[in-house]
């Protein structure tokens, strides 16, 4: 905290899902706020995740906000773009459509759900094989196909 700065108080609202039984509630404490953005907490669910595992962290999102932002701010935004996968966003109560925008207030609760559909394995294969393959990668050219360089020339019998 820096003392010379006013302190702003937000309490998260709607409260996150799942949250501890613990836990009263989350605040979010910011000092020297950016005018067009707004402090908020995101909680990520992941079809990969540990059963019943949420993610959750605070970050500063631009209001109004769009989906692909809190894809990005998620870090689920490479993800989310694999057609296999689905994902989705909540904004306080309110689904965020993937070409809409909704604003934000400070202390808005936002939710991602990623839900990963995954391909069949080849008929006889494992889970092990499918991610040694890994991704088709280009195969360079022959050696006999390279130009040759010359061989260098040893430093010792440079002439000056």
């Amino acid at each position: 905290m820096l003392p010379q700065h006013v302190m702003h108080v937000h309490l998260v609202q709607p409260a996150p899902p799942d949250m501890p039984s613990h836990l009263a509630a989350h605040i979010l404490v910011v000092q020297q706020p950016i005018a067009t953005f707004r402090s908020v907490i995101i909680t990520s669910f992941d079809s990969d995740a540990l059963q019943g595992h949420a993610s959750r962290h605070a970050t500063m999102a631009p209001t109004p906000v769009a989906f692909p932002t809190v894809l990005a701010l998620a870090y689920h935004d490479t993800v989310c773009q694999q057609p296999q996968n689905e994902c989705a966003v909540w904004v306080g109560n309110d689904e965020l459509a993937p070409t809409e925008q909704l604003p934000l207030v400070d202390g808005h609760s936002v939710v991602l759900a990623l839900h990963r559909h995954h391909l069949p394995l080849p008929a006889g294969g494992t889970v092990w094989d499918s991610q040694a393959q890994g991704p088709t990668r280009m195969q360079p050219p022959p050696h006999n196909s390279l130009p040759r360089l010359p061989d260098p020339t040893p430093l010792h019998s440079r002439s000056s």
